[in-house]
């Protein structure tokens, strides 16, 4: 008896030693995405440079200061990060992926959405609200009453205060979310506007 204790104590004394070790490059990792998807981007940029501190090639921290740079609007900052962690990471196929493929089906959703729509539209015996984003961030409270008064709810007027919400937020939105409604996205997709030909070739031809 004594002896199976001992085996199984071993067995349990190996099966923890293989979990990452506190403290690990894995497991700071870890801590900075849990961070990150918290809205702490604080925290989970000082945990990437501990990273980077003992592995300056490691990939994924630089991958992920560069996603908190481009959400705190420091973009010149955000594109050398990625291009270091594409640079660290070449074998990973999704820097490699045919950007305009993606950009032509992204564009021929969209078109397939509008007929599906108009689909619904024309055989439901239902009243359908769209909510143009451009019109929300112009009258934030007109629309947001609309929509309630739409779904036949009572207005609460915390539905223009969502960012004071301390819920735990765990989507790539997590540091919209904890911030006002704002305008500065408002059209800025013309800044792309050149690099943008098979999206709005397959929207003009669905358009066709």
């Amino acid at each position: 008896m004594a002896r199976r204790r001992k085996s199984s104590g071993g067995r349990r004394r190996r099966s923890a030693s293989a979990k990452s070790p506190a403290g690990s490059d894995t497991e700071l990792f870890q801590q900075a995405l849990k961070s990150h998807r918290n809205g702490n981007h604080a925290r989970a940029e000082a945990l990437c440079q501990r990273i980077l501190k003992r592995q300056p090639n490691h990939a994924d921290s630089l991958h992920l200061l560069g996603i908190i740079a481009g959400l705190n609007g420091r973009d010149e900052e955000a594109a050398a990060l990625i291009a270091q962690a594409v640079e660290r990471d070449e074998a990973n196929p999704a820097c490699h992926s045919n950007l305009a493929v993606i950009l032509k089906d992204l564009g021929l959703f969209y078109g397939q959405y509008e007929r599906l729509m108009a689909h619904w539209r024309n055989v439901l015996p239902l009243d359908i609200l769209e909510v143009p984003y451009e019109d929300l961030v112009d009258d934030q409270e007109g629309l947001s009453r609309k929509i309630v008064d739409f779904c036949g709810l009572p207005w609460d007027q915390r539905c223009l205060e969502f960012h004071r919400n301390t819920r735990q937020v765990k989507t790539s939105s997590a540091v919209q979310v904890r911030k006002p409604i704002y305008k500065t996205s408002v059209a800025r997709w013309r800044n792309f506007q050149r690099h943008l030909g098979p999206f709005v070739g397959q929207l003009s031809a669905d358009a066709d």
